[in-house]
C-alpha cells in the first residue's frame, strides 16, 4: 500500500537525537551541542541522508518560538524588580558594551553594518542552559557568584527580543540602523501595548473557562493557540514571531495557570527546539571549517578572552569583589544558544554571509564544550583571590549588599550544614556564618555561602544583611545565657524578624521563646522523637499516624517526653 508522507526524513532525525544525544550527556557536554553534531552528520555536507534543509527549518523556527515563551513565562515584574540593580544595570551593560566591541572589530574587518550589528549581539550572549545547570550542579544559585551570572543571563535573554525583531528590518533595504532601531522598538511597543490589553482581560477568563472543563487536552490547545496566535500577530505587524512568543509568555507569568502552561509547553519546546539545533548543524560545512581552523582558534580565543575581560571589569565596577568578578568572567565567557538562533536566521536572510556564518556557529560550539572546563577555572581563581579570614566582615557586607529576604545561618556545624544544604537545594537565598576556619575554608570549597565571622555578634549580623533578612537560624551551640541575651535584643530591635533556634534541652528551649524567639527546636528530644517514629514506621505503623503522633506530641509542647524524661531520671537516682 503507498502511503503519501515519507516518514525517512523523521526516522532519521530520531535515530540521530536517541544515539548522540545520550553520549553527549554521559560525556558531560550539552545535549544542544549533541543535537549540532546529529545535524551535522546527517546533514547534505557530511552523510547527505537530508539534503531538503530549508524545508526542516521552516519547521524547526517553532522550537525558537516556544523558546522565547518559555522565557516570557519565567519572568515577571517581582523578580525583576528585585534584582534591577544587576539585571538592568550589569546586564545593560554587558550586552551593550561587548555587542559594541565585537561589532565594532566585525566592521573593521570587512562585515557590513548590519552584519556587524548582529555579530556583535549574538556574540554578546551566554549560554543560559550551560550555565544554570552548572551552577546547579555545584550548588553555586544562591551564592553571590551565582546571582550575578543569573542576573547578566536573564537580561541576556531579555535582550535576545529586540534583536530578533530587528532581523526582518536588517534584511530589507538596508537603511539607516538607527531608523530601523527606533522602527522596530515604536512597533514592539504598540505590540507590547495591544497584547497586554487583549490578554488582561481575555487571558484570565479564558483560562478560568477552560480549567472549569477539566478538559487536559483542550487546556493544552488554548496554550497552543495562544502562544501561536500572539506570534502570528507580531508577525503580521512586521516584528518577528518570536516577539509574539515572549509576551504571551509575560502575560501568562502573572497568572495562578503559570506552572501548568509551563508543564504543558515543555514537551514542545524540547521537541521542535532539537529539531531547530539540528537544521543549524545540518548547515556547517566542516571541510570548510577545517580549511579555517586557524580562524576559528583565534575568533575563540578573541571571544573568551574579550568577554571575559569585559565582565570581570563591569563587575568589579557594580561593586563585586575581585575574586567574584573573576569568576563571573570565565563563567559567562562562552556564547550562548541564542547566537545559534541569531546567526541562523541571518544567514537564511542574507544578512550574514554563508561562510562567515558557518565559522560563527563553530566557535560559540566549541566556546560552549569548554564551560565547564572554564567554570572550575574560575571557582580556583575565585578562592585564590578571595580575601584573608581578617577581612571576612567587609567580604560579608559585599556578599550581602544585594540580598533580600534572605536567611542567615548562624553556625555551620553539623546542623548548620544541613540547613544550608537544603536553602542551597529549594534556591533560597542566604548567608551562613561560623568562627572555625577550616569549616569555613571547606564549605566555600564545596560551593556554600559561608563566611567567616560570629553570628552571637550583633555588628557582624548587620554585615550580614540582618536589616532586610527574612529569618535568622541560630544554630550555635554556645553559653545558653549568651544566646538567650542575644534573642532577646534582636527581638527588641528587629520585632518582624523571624528567630529560629536550635536549644540543648526542654528548659533553655522555654527561656529562649520567653527571650523571643519564634520556635525553638530542643535538639535532644526532636532526636528521640525522630528515632521512636523510625521504630514505629519499621514495626509496620501507617507512617500517616506516626507523623499525627509526632504533630500531637509537638503542640503539646513535649510534654509527654520531658514526663517520661523526668520519670526514667528519678528511677535511676533511686
Amino acid at each position: 500500500m503507498e502511503h503519501g508522507f515519507d516518514f525517512t526524513p523523521v526516522l532519521i532525525f530520531l535515530t540521530a537525537a536517541v544515539v548522540l544525544v545520550p553520549l553527549f550527556q554521559a560525556l558531560g557536554v550539552s545535549p544542544i551541542l549533541a543535537y549540532l553534531a546529529a545535524g551535522t552528520i546527517i546533514g547534505p555536507h557530511v552523510l547527505g541522508l537530508i539534503k531538503e534543509v530549508d524545508n526542516i527549518a521552516h519547521v524547526a523556527e517553532f522550537g525558537v518560538i516556544f523558546l522565547l515563551f518559555a522565557i516570557g513565562l519565567e519572568l515577571s515584574i517581582l523578580r525583576l524588580m528585585s534584582m534591577r540593580r544587576e539585571v538592568l544595570g550589569l546586564g545593560t551593560v554587558q550586552v551593550l558594551l561587548t555587542a559594541l566591541l565585537i561589532g565594532y572589530g566585525a566592521h573593521k574587518l570587512g562585515s557590513s553594518m548590519e552584519a556587524a550589528v548582529l555579530i556583535g549581539g549574538g556574540l554578546a550572549f551566554s549560554s543560559t542552559a550551560m550555565v544554570i545547570q552548572l551552577l546547579a550542579e555545584r550548588g553555586e544559585n544562591t551564592s553571590r557568584t551565582g546571582r550575578g551570572a543569573f542576573a547578566v543571563l536573564l537580561f541576556q535573554d531579555l535582550a535576545v527580543v529586540p534583536f530578533m525583531a530587528l532581523l526582518p528590518l536588517l534584511a530589507g533595504d538596508g537603511g539607516d540602523i538607527g531608523k530601523a532601531l527606533g522602527l522596530a522598538g515604536a512597533k514592539a511597543v504598540f505590540a507590547l501595548l495591544m497584547i497586554f490589553l487583549v490578554g488582561r482581560f481575555l487571558l484570565g477568563p479564558l483560562y478560568h473557562l477552560v480549567a472549569h472543563t477539566h478538559n487536559r487536552e483542550l487546556f493544552v490547545a488554548t496554550t497552543l493557540l495562544i502562544v501561536l496566535g500572539t506570534s502570528w500577530a507580531t508577525g503580521r505587524m512586521g516584528l518577528s514571531m518570536e516577539l509574539g512568543a515572549f509576551l504571551a509568555g509575560l502575560l501568562l507569568a502573572e497568572t495562578r495557570y503559570r506552572h501548568q502552561v509551563e508543564g504543558d509547553i515543555k514537551p514542545f519546546k524540547g521537541l521542535f527546539l532539537g529539531l531547530f539545533f539540528m537544521s543549524v548543524g545540518m548547515t556547517i560545512d566542516l571541510q570548510l571549517v577545517w580549511t579555517q581552523i586557524g580562524t576559528v582558534l583565534l575568533l575563540l580565543a578573541g571571544l573568551l578572552s574579550l568577554k571575559c575581560a569585559v565582565l570581570a571589569l563591569l563587575c568589579r565596577l557594580f561593586g563585586f569583589p575581585m575574586a567574584i568578578a573573576v569568576h563571573i568572567g570565565l563563567l559567562l565567557a562562552q556564547g550562548g544558544e541564542f547566537a545559534f538562533v541569531l546567526f541562523g536566521f541571518a544567514v537564511d536572510l542574507g544578512i550574514i554571509p554563508g561562510e562567515i556564518g558557518q565559522l560563527l556557529l563553530v566557535t560559540v560550539s566549541l566556546s560552549m564544550v569548554l564551560t565547564p572546563w572554564l567554570a572550575s577555572l574560575g571557582a580556583y581563581f575565585s578562592r585564590r583571590l578571595a580575601p584573608p579570614l581578617a577581612n571576612q566582615k567587609e567580604r560579608i557586607q559585599s556578599a550581602s549588599e544585594d540580598l533580600r529576604n534572605h536567611v542567615i545561618v548562624g553556625g555551620f556545624g553539623r546542623v548548620g550544614q544541613t540547613v544550608a544544604r537544603l536553602l542551597q537545594d529549594y534556591n533560597v537565598p542566604y548567608i551562613a556564618l561560623d568562627v572555625d576556619p577550616l569549616k569555613v575554608t571547606q564549605g566555600q570549597i564545596q560551593g556554600y555561602s559561608i563566611y567567616y565571622g560570629s553570628a552571637a555578634q550583633i555588628d557582624v549580623l548587620k554585615a550580614a544583611g540582618l536589616e532586610w533578612s527574612r529569618l535568622l537560624v541560630m544554630t550555635l551551640d554556645q553559653d545558653p545565657e549568651k544566646i538567650q541575651y542575644l534573642v532577646s535584643d534582636l527581638h527588641r530591635s528587629h520585632p518582624d524578624l523571624e528567630i529560629l533556634v536550635r536549644g540543648r534541652d526542654q528548659i533553655q528551649s522555654r527561656q529562649l521563646h520567653q527571650a523571643g524567639a519564634t520556635a525553638v527546636i530542643p535538639e535532644a528530644l526532636e532526636a528521640s522523637l525522630q528515632l521512636s517514629s523510625l521504630a514505629l514506621k519499621c514495626w509496620g505503623i501507617p507512617p500517616e499516624a506516626v507523623e499525627q503522633t509526632l504533630e500531637e506530641i509537638r503542640r503539646e509542647d513535649y510534654a509527654p517526653i520531658v514526663a517520661l524524661l523526668a520519670e526514667r531520671q528519678k528511677t535511676a537516682e533511686g
